[in-house]
């Protein structure tokens, strides 16, 4: 008796979410710029998870989940961790680890988000999306389409619309 390969096509960011039970209505994606001396600290400590967490007040306000990307070269941004939005703390005040390199964003005002990750849907691994011209913008509403231009998948890697 053989397995069934199931195959999907995802071409949109809004594909992979709809495959997690995910409302794109939910969903604020981020994307962190690689070169930002604050993020290249958290992220060479092992503190992006902490660093994502830390935002203005309100930065979530109707939203229950985020999708972290790594920005790099142009438009290119890869796939970090989606996270489910629990408690928001008006304060960070003693919410990072000690060795979160950082300090300084401990004491700023804006909230604190407890994340608990999301698994992607079966088989996937990873992927990369062209974030669009406006990378200024580092937080965008995932409604708004983002196209998958890379997948990696427990077989293999594929660019351009890919299946898994």
């Amino acid at each position: 008796m053989h397995r069934a390969e199931v195959c999907v096509m995802y071409e949109y960011v809004s594909d992979i979410l709809r495959a997690m039970k995910l409302d794109p209505k939910d969903v604020i994606l981020i994307r962190h710029a690689p070169n930002h001396p604050e993020f290249m600290a958290a992220r060479e400590a092992g503190f992006i998870k902490e660093y994502t967490a830390m935002q203005e007040a309100g930065f979530s306000k109707g939203r229950n989940y985020l999708m972290v990307f790594i920005g790099e070269d142009t438009t290119l941004a890869r796939y970090y961790e989606t996270y489910h939005i629990g408690s928001i703390f008006p304060n960070r005040k003693g919410r990072v680890p000690e060795a979160y390199p950082n300090r300084k964003e401990e004491t700023a005002e804006g909230d604190f988000m407890e994340l608990r990750e999301q698994p992607l849907p079966p088989g996937l691994t990873g992927f990369a999306i062209d974030w669009g011209r406006g990378t200024v913008r580092w937080h965008q509403k995932a409604e708004r389409e983002k196209r998958v231009v890379e997948i990696q998948t427990t077989q293999k890697t594929e660019r351009g619309g890919a299946q898994v």
